[in-house]
């Protein structure tokens, strides 16, 4: 790969914001439930743990076995958790740049890179101890192995899809959405699919390596307690209401979880985008007609998918399509711009940079609820607080959140078994504590009690 001297400086310059974006973002953005929930009941808890325990459907296994590991080296939970996170991230960018700059230029690579990097719905995930940047990595590797396969037809190829494939179905179920799509994709391009019998056995394949990976899962947990744990995507729901009312709102909050801009804006932009891709389709590089084609044939059958299962998934899943589709929106910059001048490309660059720190002002506060990161804060606050008195402490399975920051704090020893044995004590609000306890403060869904005020 050859870059001029002007490229390779405007390359640096991304992943230099990049960096400095993502630095920010993992300074500013708290340790929320779900993460603090990952550590420790499973990454935190070691690889077996990691391997079988699914409880509930916050298990993302593969991204929690790497936990696992980071764990052996890296002292800080939070940045154990996340790290998985980051290295998905960086490796996505890389894969990215790699990609496009060998199919098409460095112009679409570029903007790709920088789109990726800077937005909202991708970056956040980037340092949330998650599993939906590395779904996200698995994704863009899938796509990428689907359309080399239809260019030409190789055994390899096919092998990096399952490999692929297997990965983000192990990182978690729901990533079936995403699998759905790009087989979809291939429906579309029927015509110029050759070796039906190779990609039959190679689903095959996928299908029984994902069963013996969760294999360990399902003889430690059983079936029905998979089953269990999935309920909430489970439940029965009317066909008609479904259609009617859940779809069309969920269809409504994905837009918005994607543009991650105030309503109006969001629709606005979407908007725009639709119309400038229907007038100039014609000037883009012909591997971006393919990519544009792979996100409606995928979004039509993924929708076919969950209007069949009615069952819509949480709008996190839609993180790679958040990278797909600043990929496209790149390859249109490409079509628009194709030969930048050196003050547009900076004033546009610079406009992106400026737009992706006041997106994640106005986005981060609205990513769960409005007084989610409020109250996490105070939760926070108040148990690196309590963790400084030295005092005996009970905490409630409730008030994991307590858990997890005095083990920050390296308190963890002060932690009794019984209400009664400790000064301090939290739990649910609906599970009161013994009358040896007084209850002193309520903070979102926690009572704090206490011997004395405090």
């Amino acid at each position: 790969m050859k870059l001029s001297r002007a490229q390779k400086m405007w390359l640096s310059v991304a992943f230099v914001a990049i960096a400095t974006h993502q630095a920010y973002m993992y300074r500013q953005v708290l340790p929320l439930m779900d993460e603090v929930y990952s550590w420790l009941f499973f990454g935190g808890k070691g690889f077996w743990t990691s391997l079988t325990d699914y409880s509930t459907t916050n298990n993302h296994i593969l991204y929690n076995l790497c936990t696992a590991f980071w764990a052996m080296f890296v002292p800080d939970a939070v940045l154990a958790t996340r790290l998985t996170s980051i290295v998905s991230f960086w490796v996505l960018l890389g894969y990215i740049f790699l990609y496009l700059h060998q199919k098409v230029n460095f112009n679409t690579a570029f903007w790709a890179v920088c789109l990726v990097g800077l937005g909202f719905s991708q970056a956040i995930f980037s340092v949330q101890g998650r599993g939906y940047m590395l779904m996200a990595l698995c994704a863009f590797g899938a796509v990428c192995s689907a359309m080399a396969y239809l260019e030409k037809p190789q055994n390899k190829q096919l092998a990096y899809f399952a490999g692929w494939n297997i990965a983000g179905l192990f990182a978690s179920p729901v990533f079936v959405c995403t699998t759905v799509g790009v087989y979809g994709f291939w429906v579309w391009q029927a015509r110029k699919i050759q070796g039906i019998r190779k990609i039959v056995l190679i689903t095959i394949a996928i299908g029984v390596a994902t069963f013996l990976l969760y294999l360990p899962m399902l003889a430690t947990f059983g079936l029905e307690g998979f089953l269990a744990s999935q309920k909430d995507n489970l439940r029965p729901t009317n066909f008609v209401f479904f259609l009617t009312y859940t779809l069309p709102i969920c269809l409504r909050e994905s837009v918005q979880y994607l543009m991650s801009l105030p309503k109006y804006a969001s629709f606005l932009t979407f908007g725009i985008l639709v119309v400038l891709f229907a007038v100039f389709y014609a000037k883009l590089h012909a591997v971006g007609k393919v990519w544009v084609t792979y996100l409606l044939a995928s979004f039509a059958f993924t929708l076919a998918f969950i209007v069949v299962g009615k069952t819509f998934p949480l709008y996190r899943i839609w993180t790679y399509y958040a990278v797909l589709g600043a990929i496209v929106v790149a390859f249109l910059i490409d079509a628009l711009l194709p030969k930048p001048h050196a003050v547009v490309q900076s004033a546009l660059f610079l406009g992106l940079v400026v737009g992706s720190f006041a997106q994640f002002q106005y986005a981060q506060r609205d990513f769960y609820d409005r007084d989610t990161i409020a109250n996490c804060e105070k939760l926070r606050d108040k148990f690196l607080q309590i963790a400084e008195k030295n005092e005996p402490i009970y905490l409630s399975e409730d008030s994991f959140y307590g858990i997890f920051w005095l083990r920050q704090a390296g308190k963890a020893h002060l932690l009794v078994g019984k209400p009664c044995e400790a000064r301090i004590a939290v739990s649910a609000h609906d599970k009161p504590l013994p009358t040896c306890l007084q209850k002193q403060v309520r903070i979102w869904f926690l009572d704090f009690y206490a011997t004395s005020p405090f």
